[in-house]
């Protein structure tokens, strides 16, 4: 019945794809914790996230470089290999704009402000209670432009 507007009609109207209206805020989590990880993206994918997770940064890494396009990550300081400020520092490098959440057990001032330093966008101490990561106000809009 072509007499009332479908949504694929008012959506090929506007300059935005079917594609990007559909598309979910995505999240990927580093964290060589089983446990951890399972945790932090069962709290992304309650508040809309789609989340991609691997235990160490090297597969972060090569999944960014596979095309993998989140809005956000969560990256742990501690892991076995490339600690999370070496592989921030490899993110920042390659894209800037991402927006990266650096966790750890261990809330360090030192290791904070180095963080901070390296570009991450903030800094969480685990465990964080969950209004923690809605202040972190993350708003997936504003990085689709």
């Amino acid at each position: 019945d072509m007499t009332s507007a479908s949504p694929r009609r008012s959506a090929a109207a506007s300059p935005v794809t079917e594609d990007e209206i559909v598309r979910l805020p995505r999240a990927l989590v580093v964290d060589d914790a089983d446990g951890m990880r399972a945790y932090l993206a069962s709290l992304l994918e309650t508040r809309g996230f789609e989340v991609d997770t691997c235990e160490d940064g090297r597969k972060a890494l090569s999944l960014l470089e596979s095309g993998a396009d989140p809005d956000l990550v969560l990256l742990d300081v501690m892991m076995p290999g490339d600690d999370g400020l070496t592989v921030l520092a490899a993110i920042r490098e390659r894209w800037p704009r991402l927006p990266v959440v650096m966790t750890s057990v261990i809330g360090r001032a030192t290791t904070i402000v180095q963080a901070m330093q390296a570009g991450a966008f903030d800094y969480l101490t685990k465990p964080f209670e969950e209004v923690e990561l809605d202040e972190l106000e993350i708003d997936p809009e504003l990085e689709q432009e």
